[in-house]
């Protein structure tokens, strides 16, 4: 990009998002200086909530970090008790999009119905490949975040089949993402099964957060995380 373009001239504050599942993982992100803890269930989807007992015994370990999230699950298939009870331990909640976009506007007036009635902030997730899991395009998403004054905005993707993000959006189109929600002061979160070598593609980008699960894991993302990795993500994460 050239030195003049608005990506250049924005602000660099990356952060290091990584999603926990239990206690254990937590204690070993806190410990090692991450950012950004997230709770998910990574066996129950992309963005596959916790049980209430799970997330409430995370959420009291971390009662005093400065940032951290919680996964509800999609929205198509949400209970709103549930998703209420989740987003009373914590400041940020995300819910995903898929299955809705046969619904016309609706998915809006839902997203704005829970909105409303979450204690937490509530942060709408973009799938990058939207099209395979008949949700609303990044755009639409982009949107509604900058209009209802969404604190962010995550991008993921929905199918985890080995792609990663930049396999369905490119490095201009996440550009022009960022730009457009930090006008809205909407902060951008990237995932999506990125790498550490993936991440060179858009280390250029100013988003808000890098979200990673499987890439700090032994195994897979329903693995256990790995201290080693979880340093070098955060060193590399620091060098942005």
């Amino acid at each position: 990009m050239p030195p003049t373009s608005i990506i250049d001239s924005l602000p660099r504050l990356t952060q290091l998002l990584v999603s926990v599942r239990n206690v254990r993982e937590a204690e070993i992100c806190w410990r090692l200086g991450v950012d950004w803890i997230d709770v998910k269930e990574p066996s129950a989807g992309s963005l596959g909530a916790p049980t209430l007992e799970t997330a409430q015994s995370i959420a009291a370990f971390l009662y005093d970090f400065p940032k951290r999230s919680v996964a509800l699950g999609e929205l198509a298939n949400l209970d709103q008790a549930s998703a209420i009870a989740l987003g009373q331990s914590f400041p940020v909640v995300k819910v995903g999009l898929s299955n809705t976009s046969n619904s016309g506007q609706r998915w809006q007036r839902q997203l704005e119905d829970l909105s409303d009635a979450m204690p937490a902030n509530l942060v709408p997730v973009a799938y990058a490949d939207w099209k395979l899991c008949n949700a609303p395009s990044p755009a639409a998403v982009l949107e509604w975040a900058c209009s209802h004054s969404s604190r962010f905005m995550l991008i993921d993707t929905f199918v985890k089949d080995g792609r990663h993000l930049l396999d369905h959006l490119t490095a201009q189109q996440l550009e022009q993402i960022v730009s457009t929600a930090h006008e809205a002061c909407v902060g951008v979160v990237l995932a999506g099964s990125l790498t550490q070598q993936s991440i060179a593609s858009i280390r250029h980008i100013p988003c808000a957060a890098i979200a990673v699960r499987g890439a700090v894991c032994k195994e897979n993302r329903e693995g256990t995380i790995d201290e080693e990795l979880v340093k070098q993500w955060v060193s590399q994460i620091a060098g942005l």
